[in-house]
């Protein structure tokens, strides 16, 4: 009898044991997989910052090319809205963004920008949001600059095809240009995230 009760109480703890187990490891799997989403989100914001950066020999700034793959071109709900522009349209799909940016990048000089706060993740399913802070050196055809500092938050929603850009409030202000090279430095002191 007293043989039997000891089966069964190992037999109990092995199976508490496993199942302790079974449970722990979905949770392990899942931390795992959520830092992964982390430092892809991550580096597709930072792609998305430096993606505005324009050289004069840049050749003719095709958003598409450059962004197909960091928005959301087919999802529902779309939403971007930049207070840089002139207008304060709000678009409400990725080709409407496109048609608005496009052409204002084709008509500068230069663009240059610095990451200034790195992008802060937050996590829930398939959509997450992406706060960041950047600084731009505009440079117009006529050769005037313009100093942005801007915060962007960006949401971002998984699909098939990876992480997409579904909604980006940006707003800015104008730096005088004592303010803009400060920033500049500041920026690069706090990690080098020179424009490139």
């Amino acid at each position: 009898m007293a043989d039997k009760l000891n089966r069964r109480l190992i037999l109990g703890s092995a199976a508490v044991a496993a199942v302790g187990a079974y449970a722990a490891a979905p949770a392990s799997a899942s931390a795992a997989g959520a830092k992964d989403d982390e430092r892809e989100l991550t580096r597709r914001a930072r792609s998305w910052v430096f993606g505005w950066n324009r050289a004069e020999d840049s050749g003719e700034f095709v958003f598409r090319d450059t962004f197909g793959h960091l928005y959301d071109w087919h999802g529902k709900g779309t939403l971007y809205y930049d207070d840089a522009d002139a207008q304060h349209r709000i678009a409400r799909s990725a080709a409407e963004y496109e048609s608005m940016w496009e052409p204002v990048f084709n008509g500068l000089r230069a663009a240059e920008h610095w990451i200034a706060m790195e992008p802060d993740v937050v996590l829930s399913g398939d959509l997450a949001s992406v706060y960041l802070g950047f600084v731009a050196r505009i440079t117009g055809a006529d050769g005037t600059v313009t100093g942005l500092r801007a915060t962007s938050a960006l949401v971002w929603r998984r699909t098939r095809d990876g992480w997409r850009i579904t909604r980006d409030h940006t707003s800015s202000f104008t730096l005088t240009p004592d303010e803009l090279a400060s920033a500049i430095s500041e920026a690069e002191r706090r990690g080098g995230h020179t424009a490139h």
